[in-house]
């Protein structure tokens, strides 16, 4: 059946893109969430890159590299916002740019390197409704860039015949160093492929495999290196931070089940559900395993590679192997169109299920409609497992559109006016950390508009201070707080426990006097956000 259609696979491809190309503009055009913490870092630095573009003011630019993350995403956008205007809008549509990167890539693959357009189209289906992965696509993230850098990296190696021919090999290389230029970690995708061709070229006594692999890293050690040198310090605080787990929220112990089974658990609940994913093991099962297709193997062992290798941190986030769950969906597509080839009915009738599931959720949980599908959760309790996600259109990890109006910029209005009142710098401490409220997300709504607030922002200081008095003194710096007494940070974060030691101080504080509300202002969710009064301040 498959095989009579196979000519208007490339029309599917054009509707899936058509689809989520509009639905994220729609959503984006919509919603007035907040973006959450790294998504706001994030669309700083494209911003103050933007501004570097436009003015030629090199101390921007210098801003924008000060990060532990490579500035290739944020260089790039910031260009586009050079040319549009800067806008957080615009720079949340860049995310949709690199996630229709995804598809042409998985696209590719599966035509030139399997020779098979439906497994392409296939594998584009099911990794573009995993749930969290369109809802990181609406934001600028680094994730899906980098999806589509490792992809395309994939896919060239694989066209390269494993870095036997140089020019397909070079484009892979290239690709690498918009993959690290990115995030440094993303070297780790490409650990297992540079094995491949290693061997393959002793085995074989291929020189021009070794000769390609070594002009490779060459290139992607010129190109790295000035930029790693120069935040060698930010990149080493990264991973010392990113190695302490965060409290209670994932297994820490590496000799226990539930360590190394954790991100089939975030798989299964975070992106496909339990009735989509058994549906997929069910045809790989039955007949789909058998299959033969060039690289099937190759790819099999780059998804468990990536697997096993981010199983091994401590801190552990879906994010980190959504390239393996791409390669996944290529699997999963031989499998299904090897079913569908034996069993046509129950394979057809199958794949409807899982695109009526799909399209459901999607829509549900980013739009709120049909609207007895929202606020849905279906779980199911599983021995080891815990709790298993049968439908999900909860709110998470799917964020709908809010249209509603947060506070932000009503805050810093508030903020301006005191500054201008007091005719100097005002020193803000920003006291909340929620996804829809935080440090990061009022900065950047203060770098929306061309003029600058005179203000400067401030967190806690520190993951733990070591005393109360300790904490003291450091809100004594501050001439204003922004402080939320309903619970205004995560239970998981690094620095929570500095956050419960500052809630402590700012209560003593405001009952001996030395800080009052000046203002209070309402997130949609009916959280409360005081702007305090520091009384005494002493500004360093």
């Amino acid at each position: 059946m498959l095989k009579k259609l196979s000519f208007r696979a490339s029309y599917f491809l054009i509707i899936l893109i058509l689809f989520h190309l509009i639905g994220n503009i729609v959503w984006i055009k919509l919603n007035n969430t907040p973006p959450a913490w790294d998504q706001a870092a994030h669309t700083v630095k494209s911003i103050l890159f933007s501004r570097f573009i436009s003015s030629g003011d090199v101390s921007l630019f210098i801003a924008g590299l000060d990060t532990h993350y490579g500035p290739f995403v944020f260089f790039l956008t910031g260009s586009i916002l050079a040319i549009t205007g800067i806008s957080i809008k615009t720079a949340q549509l860049m995310g949709t740019v690199f996630f229709v990167g995804t598809f042409i890539a998985l696209y590719f693959i599966a035509r030139d390197i399997l020779h098979n357009k439906w497994v392409g189209v296939l594998s584009v289906f099911l990794f573009s409704f995993g749930l969290v992965v369109y809802d990181y696509s609406r934001w600028l993230l680094l994730d899906i860039p980098i999806v589509c850098f490792v992809l395309f990296g994939m896919y060239f190696f694989m066209k390269s015949h494993a870095l036997k021919e140089r020019a397909p090999a070079l484009l892979m290389f290239l690709f690498i160093t918009m993959a690290v230029y990115t995030k440094i970690q993303a070297i780790s995708y490409f650990v297992l492929p540079f094995l491949y061709a290693f061997i393959i070229s002793v085995k074989k006594r291929d020189r021009a495999i070794f000769i390609n692999l070594i002009l490779g890293v060459i290139l992607v050690t010129i190109l790295f290196l000035p930029w790693m040198v120069y935040r060698w310090s930010a990149i080493v605080n990264y991973f010392s931070i990113v190695s302490i787990p965060e409290a209670g929220a994932y297994p820490t112990n590496i000799l226990t089940f539930q360590y190394w089974i954790h991100y089939i658990k975030l798989t299964v609940n975070q992106i496909f559900t339990a009735p989509i994913l058994l549906i997929i093991l069910f045809m790989g099962i039955i007949s789909g395993w058998k299959a033969k297709y060039p690289w099937k193997m190759f790819l099999i062992f780059q998804t468990v590679f990536i697997y096993l290798s981010y199983s091994i941190l401590v801190h552990k986030d879906i994010r980190y192997i959504f390239p393996a769950v791409a390669i996944f969906t290529i699997i999963a597509s031989i499998w299904i169109k090897s079913f569908v080839q034996k069993y046509p009915i129950i394979g057809i009738t199958l794949l409807c299920i899982v695109m009526i599931l799909s399209i459901g959720q999607y829509t549900a949980s980013s739009f709120g409609f049909p609207r007895f599908l929202i606020n849905r959760l279906i779980t199911v309790n599983v021995p080891i497992l815990d709790d298993i996600t049968i439908f999900n259109t909860s709110g998470w990890p799917v964020v709908r559109y809010n249209s509603q109006e947060f506070p932000q910029r009503a805050i810093l209005r508030k903020l301006d006016e005191v500054a201008h009142e007091g005719g100097g710098r005002v020193r803000v401490a920003v006291l909340v950390s929620v996804p829809e409220f935080n440090g990061n997300n009022l900065y950047l709504y203060s770098l929306e508009k061309k003029q600058n607030y005179n203000l400067e922002f401030g967190g806690t200081g520190a993951y733990v201070f070591t005393s109360l008095q300790a904490a003291e003194d450091y809100l004594d710096t501050f001439n204003y707080l922004l402080f939320s007494p309903d619970n205004g940070y995560m239970s998981y974060q690094l620095d929570v426990e500095a956050l419960q030691q500052i809630e402590k101080v700012i209560t003593h504080k405001i009952n001996n006097h030395s800080l009052y509300v000046e203002s209070t202002f309402l997130l949609p969710s009916g959280k409360r956000i005081f702007l305090l009064k520091n009384i005494y301040p002493i500004i360093p």
